[in-house]
């Protein structure tokens, strides 16, 4: 039965248009041409500029505009004509188009008229019609459906293949500033220590024309915001099999990726053990500072599922204890993953830890109001906008500590290398993390 708490405000209640934006920002010459009325544009992309500081999205973005008569007389005609016009204007790589749910009540075929405009002998990029009307799917949902659109675009049937090159799919990408920089490093570092080499990663913040080298690629893994949904669906466009693999967050997380890669790749386990134990004992050392000093702290983790496993496997290593978990999707797996993963990893919540999956804002809130006065919670890693519930709060006085972490975090940005991925990563975040503990505020 229905609650009050199902129709509440969501910590994360972002539809699939924002994860079609997200997935077309993640393409560095993508262009997003949205078939909708006034006020859907500014919804997509006034996030995503806050998160980003370095790549406006308004750059890579367009509309056609749709008024009352246009969707009396019908509105399918105006998408080729603007799709031409902004092709020209911006000659992207890459051209996907959404609508809007009261445009696609009208009845009309958008598809149809995307592909009619796609097949002219002229049109110079490829383009792909994306659905994003209805309350169906998440932020997620959209970022998939845009890497399979792109996917259908590359010719997967080409003979020729790079030996040790490794292609994934569903690396989730969200700004051009130097800490997402930084993880796509540390992924292309940690195939390279393999003796791989990294091909074309869905999505990156690289042109679409490296993309379509993916067909070349010998080996193919994919990332959790590559949902199971989604890899099945790409196994039958690519007709290759996609390895998942989780995030390398941790210690314990990045070492049982690399086995995991050198598993599915074939990939020399002698060397993969012997790059894990060097680099394990020096990050071990290094973030034992914060181990000695607070262990035992407890903290709260409100992220997706594949991110809260990541970082309450890292918070462990570090002798934190993840008392609150929210999981912020409801598509790729929530409790479950969350939990198998955590299972992997070694790691087992404390018996009397909550996870709450979708938690609402109202929730975060009154749950964090009882915790915090109770002393039950010191730190918490969390988005902006959960994070923005704890500025104004009665207890003031007893504000925890806070790591923005995910999307949107609008307070913090960087100009320098600080990735969450890697062994790097957790010696960037065992830094960050200090610097809350030694400085009292966020």
């Amino acid at each position: 039965m229905a609650t009050l708490e199902d129709y509440a405000l969501k910590s994360l209640h972002l539809a699939k248009m924002t994860g079609v934006m997200m997935g077309v920002h993640a393409i560095r010459d993508a262009f997003l041409l949205m078939h909708t009325g006034v006020g859907c544009k500014y919804k997509t992309a006034s996030q995503i500029a806050q998160h980003d500081w370095a790549t406006h999205p308004n750059k890579k973005e367009g509309w056609t505009q749709v008024g009352d008569r246009a969707v009396i007389k019908g509105s399918a005609d105006r998408i080729g004509v603007f799709a031409r016009s902004w092709a020209d204007r911006r000659n992207p790589g890459f051209m996907a188009v959404v609508s809007a749910l009261f445009l696609e009540l009208t009845g009309e075929d958008f598809s149809d008229a995307v592909k009619k405009a796609a097949a002219e002998d002229d049109f110079p990029c490829p383009m792909e019609f994306i659905s994003t009307g209805g309350a169906v799917g998440d932020f997620f949902t959209g970022y998939g459906e845009m890497l399979l659109s792109v996917s259908r675009s590359i010719d997967w049937d080409t003979e020729e293949k790079r030996a040790g090159e490794v292609s994934i799919m569903g690396h989730m990408f969200t700004r051009y500033e130097a800490d997402q920089r930084a993880d796509v490093a540390q992924i292309k570092g940690l195939l390279k220590a393999l003796g791989l080499a990294a091909g074309p990663i869905f999505f990156s913040g690289s042109d679409y024309a490296d993309l379509s080298r993916a067909g070349g690629s010998e080996h193919n893994l994919a990332f959790p915001y590559a949902s199971k949904r989604v890899s099945r669906r790409l196994k039958k466009i690519t007709g290759r099999e996609w390895s998942p693999v989780h995030l390398p967050i941790g210690i314990e997380g990045t070492s049982r990726w690399l086995r995991e890669v050198a598993e599915v790749t074939g990939a020399d386990k002698g060397r993969c053990e012997s790059y894990i134990e060097t680099q394990s004992r020096k990050v071990r050392d290094q973030a034992s500072k914060i181990r000695e000093r607070y262990a035992g702290q407890a903290v709260a983790v409100i992220a997706d599922a594949p991110l809260a496993a990541g970082l309450c496997s890292m918070l462990d290593e570090f002798g934190f204890r993840p008392m609150f978990v929210g999981l912020r999707d409801q598509s790729l797996g929530n409790e479950k993953l969350f939990r198998d993963w955590l299972a992997k990893d070694g790691v087992e919540l404390p018996a009397e830890a909550e996870v709450i999956v979708r938690p609402s804002l109202n929730q975060i809130r009154d749950r964090f109001i009882t915790m915090v006065e109770e002393r039950n919670i010191s730190g918490v890693f969390a988005s902006s906008t959960d994070l923005n519930l704890f500025q104004n709060l009665p207890m003031r006085r007893y504000q925890p500590w806070q790591v923005q972490v995910g999307f949107p975090t609008t307070h913090y940005h960087v100009t320098y290398a600080i990735p969450t991925f890697g062994y790097a990563g957790v010696v960037s975040m065992a830094q960050r993390i200090l610097d809350r503990l030694l400085n009292g505020h966020a």
